[in-house]
């Protein structure tokens, strides 16, 4: 299996309208890409200070699902119209389990 976890911080442009929606087209990935095996994702609970404010974790069976899922035109897209408009940073990861 290989997971996928990133993480990102949003910037001033990140409304409750924004995050919204972000989290309605993360739900709707899962349903969209047959690669993906399991996705959750949700926002910090704020237990610490400095930490991001929103995580996804993604599991996949190979490593060549997750090129698959990556490059998928539907990721690409709530990648730009809904997730790089409104962060300021990103971190990722991906390793096998």
């Amino acid at each position: 299996m290989i997971r996928h976890i990133a993480m990102f911080k949003f910037n001033e442009d990140a409304t409750d309208e924004a995050r919204a929606a972000l989290v309605e087209s993360m739900d709707m990935l899962a349903a969209a890409i047959p690669q993906i095996v399991s996705m959750r994702h949700g926002a910090d609970l704020g237990f610490r200070d400095g930490n991001f404010d929103y995580a996804v974790v993604v599991d996949f069976d190979s490593t060549d699902d997750y090129r698959a899922y990556s490059q998928d035109p539907v990721h690409q897209e709530m990648i730009a119209t809904r997730l790089r408009p409104i962060i300021c940073e990103r971190a990722a990861i991906q390793f096998r389990y």
